[in-house]
């Protein structure tokens, strides 16, 4: 049976409604303010094979999107990139 991964849309909107979970904000809100998901290759540290490019908005809002994006990289550390 092969292991069906993630699509990087999946994961990036994962992070917007973890980051949603602990705000009085939106899903929609945070997907406006998150750059796209993309492959990473492990190595210096790094512990998943993907990371979000970049994200905007308030000091609060970084922290809910750091808090997001730690949370989902445990949960799915591998994505699919075909």
């Amino acid at each position: 049976m092969p292991i069906r991964l993630p699509q990087a849309e999946t994961i990036r909107r994962e992070i917007a409604e973890r980051a949603a979970e602990t705000s009085s904000l939106s899903v929609e809100h945070y997907l406006d303010l998150l750059g796209p998901v993309e492959p990473a290759f492990a190595g210096g540290g790094q512990e998943t094979a993907w990371r979000l490019t970049y994200y905007q908005g308030s000091p609060d809002e970084h922290d809910a999107i750091a808090r997001a994006v730690s949370q989902v990289q445990r949960q799915t550390p591998l994505m699919s990139v075909g």
